[in-house]
C-alpha cells in the first residue's frame, strides 16, 4: 500500500491532488491511503495576523511554484472556511470502505481552493457525499460511528511518531519521499 500524508487546508496538497488525477486518473483507495497531517487551523484558530502572514506566503512563494505544475490555479481561502481537518478525514475513512475515499478527498481540495467550501461544515460535506452517490443519512449515521474517529486519531499518532514536518509527503516501500513529485514519478513506475 502506498501512502499520501496531506491536509485539505495546504495549496501544496492541492497542487499535489491535481497533479495525481492528471498523472494517476485511475488512482484508486486499493492503490493510495490517505493519512492525516495536523496545520495551524487544526491547532489554533486563524487571527488577522496570521491570516494575513499566511495572504503573503501564498501571493509570493505558493503560487509561483504552482503554475510551474500546470493546474487550475488556487484562491486564497477565506477566513471564515478555514477549520481543523477531522470532520475530512473522518469522511474519507468512510468513504474508503466504498472505494470513494480519493474521489471524496479530491473533490474537497478542489471546493475548498477554487470555490470556498468551509470543509468542516456538514452540510457542505453532505452534498459532495450525496453527488458521489451516497445518501446523506447514511453519511451521518456513519459519522457516529466511533470507528471512524479512531481510525484518525490512530493515524494521527502514527505520522506524530514518524517526526513528518511537511506535506504533502508519501511513504512508498517505507520511503518517505516529501513533495509532489518524487512520490507522484515512484507510484508511476510501480
Amino acid at each position: 500500500m502506498n501512502y499520501l500524508i496531506t491536509n485539505p487546508f495546504c495549496p501544496y496538497c492541492y497542487g499535489n491532488d491535481r497533479v495525481l488525477e492528471r498523472e494517476l486518473p485511475n488512482l484508486t483507495d486499493e492503490d493510495l491511503m490517505l493519512l492525516p497531517y495536523t496545520l495551524t487551523p487544526d491547532v489554533q484558530e486563524f487571527d488577522d495576523r496570521l491570516y494575513n502572514g499566511y495572504l503573503k506566503a501564498f501571493n509570493n512563494d505558493t503560487l509561483p511554484y504552482l503554475e510551474t505544475l500546470d493546474i487550475p490555479l488556487p484562491k486564497y481561502y477565506k477566513k471564515e472556511n478555514i477549520s481543523p481537518s477531522k470532520l475530512v478525514f473522518i469522511t474519507y475513512y468512510y468513504l474508503r470502505e466504498k472505494k470513494l475515499g480519493l474521489k471524496f478527498y479530491h473533490e474537497v481540495t478542489r471546493e475548498f481552493f477554487q470555490n470556498d467550501l468551509n470543509y468542516s461544515d456538514i452540510e457542505q460535506l453532505s452534498k459532495i457525499v450525496e453527488n458521489l452517490g451516497i445518501k446523506k443519512e447514511d453519511y451521518l449515521q456513519a459519522l457516529e460511528n466511533p470507528i471512524y474517529e479512531q481510525q484518525y486519531l490512530n493515524n494521527l499518532e502514527d505520522i506524530d511518531d514518524m517526526d513528518i514536518e511537511s506535506v504533502p509527503s508519501y511513504i512508498i516501500d517505507d520511503e518517505i519521499l516529501v513533495g509532489i513529485k518524487k512520490g507522484i514519478t515512484k507510484i508511476k513506475s510501480q
